[in-house]
């Protein structure tokens, strides 16, 4: 019987080992899926973003104008607009590398306005950078400074401070280099050019020296400036364009080559404005350019504040003053025009686009009481004529109000005379013995509308009981 028991408990725990084993291997999907998605890092920056094979077909999400192929090590440019640069403690840069060597192709300006000491264009660091295209570096430190450094082709033009920095050595096999700062060139293990295909233009009678580390003047000095091109004759200046909206945004930079035209960007948007144009040619660029684009303000159904909605019927054309054109102070015939009748009518001009429309009133002239008469429960009360024409017509009528307070609230009675002519009336059932308060405006109706002149002096008369 145990003999049996035992059996049967070794079958079991035979039959759960194997449930465990086929558990083991159930394929782990989702655990997977994470493995195979690991991100490298190439540990190089463009501006403040690092390239890694997540980013390397569009490394600042702009469209494709910073691309790094990593078969070759390769960094490719089309005129990114790089606006933070990479950062640490030491340094800034507008590319930067950290033991990591590879090819710069393409063109840019990278221009690293950052503080002085630390800003450097192009930073590698312990490792080898290889150029060939259209790069205009500015900086405030080092506008290359890497291991080796070889130029293969292209124009390099750098700027300000240290023109090319290498630990160890300088190679220039073809394009055109052009060096501008305190030190144009200094290489610790040597400077080497290509004498087949190239030479030096700037300076003079220039050279490399004794210990080939730097270029020298004919006379043995430091050149500061230097232009290294090929015998046939040196490739153009580079030049920055930068094409902005004039509200600290920069849409676009772009470098070309001396004398040729820049490409500006789609024409840009802002919200109560209409794009006008650019204020500058760069057709012909000869220099750094900053474009800013034109704007026209548009005005159509912008407020319109008057110095008066109402005025009062002289027998004269009145205009009221335009104060406010869309809460700003617009000069008339530089930034609007205007046509007149009781509706304004008013038209953008010179920066400003657009219509927009206001209307003020006219209304009759007033009148006032001649004279006030107490009766039982009553007044009589005559008024001045008012006959002065509106045009070409007369006012409609006279209304009178009369009360028993200042206000105008209590025993409130009002009464109409039609037409201009007549201006006496007695008003009955009033209160006997009360102080009455009395008023008088003129009225003119037209298609259906009142328009009412401004009340008269009050006037005051007891009546009798």
């Amino acid at each position: 019987m145990q003999h049996i028991i035992k059996k049967r408990i070794a079958h079991i725990l035979m039959i759960l080992l194997a449930i465990t084993v086929v558990t083991c291997f159930v394929p782990q999907t989702g655990m997977q899926a994470n493995a195979n998605e690991t991100v490298t890092h190439y540990a190089i920056w463009v501006g403040n973003t690092e390239v890694t094979s997540e980013n390397m077909d569009d490394v600042l999400n702009d469209g494709g104008k910073a691309k790094f192929y990593n078969s070759t090590d390769t960094l490719t440019l089309d005129d990114p607009t790089i606006k933070e640069m990479y950062s640490d403690e030491k340094l800034t840069s507008a590319i930067y590398s950290k033991d990591a060597s590879f090819t710069l192709k393409g063109k840019a300006s990278l221009i690293n306005k950052g503080e002085s000491g630390k800003a450097n264009g192009i930073y590698v660091n312990n490792a080898d950078l290889t150029i060939d295209g259209k790069f205009k570096i500015e900086s405030r430190n080092y506008n290359i400074c890497a291991q080796n450094v070889t130029i293969t082709g292209g124009t390099i033009n750098t700027k300000k401070v240290a023109g090319i920095i290498a630990n160890n050595s300088v190679k220039i096999n073809g394009g055109t280099l052009k060096c501008d700062g305190q030190t144009a060139i200094y290489a610790i293990g040597g400077i080497t050019i290509n004498d087949s295909d190239l030479e030096i233009i700037e300076p003079e009678g220039g050279s490399i020296s004794g210990d080939k580390r730097e270029i020298v003047d004919k006379d043995g000095k430091k050149a500061k400036k230097v232009t290294i091109a090929p015998k046939s004759g040196a490739a153009p200046d580079l030049y920055t364009v930068y094409f902005t909206d004039g509200q600290g945004n920069t849409l676009k930079t772009e470098t070309v080559d001396e004398g040729t035209a820049a490409t500006p960007p789609a024409d840009p948007s802002r919200k109560g404005y209409i794009f006008d144009g650019w204020d500058k040619d760069f057709k012909k660029v000869t220099k750094d350019l900053t474009v800013t684009a034109n704007w026209k303000t548009i005005i159509d159904n912008a407020k319109v504040v008057l110095s008066a909605s109402e005025l009062a019927f002289n027998g004269k054309i009145q205009k009221p003053v335009i104060r406010t054109i869309g809460g700003k102070k617009l000069k008339a015939g530089t930034d609007y025009t205007v046509k007149w009748s009781y509706k304004l009518t008013i038209t953008g001009k010179g920066n400003y686009v657009g219509t927009t429309k206001a209307s003020y009133k006219i209304n009759p002239k007033g009148t006032s009481i001649k004279k006030l008469k107490k009766a039982k429960k009553a007044v009589k009360i005559k008024l001045k004529k008012q006959s002065a024409k509106m045009a070409k017509t007369r006012i409609t009528g006279y209304q009178v109000w009369l009360a028993t307070n200042k206000k105008f609230t209590k025993n409130k009675k009002s009464v109409n005379f039609n037409g201009y002519k007549k201006v006496s009336k007695k008003v009955a059932k009033l209160k006997g013995g009360k102080k009455y308060y009395v008023k008088v405006r003129t009225y003119m109706k037209v298609k259906g509308t009142k328009f009412y002149s401004k009340w008269s002096k009050v006037k005051t008369v007891k009546t009798k009981k």
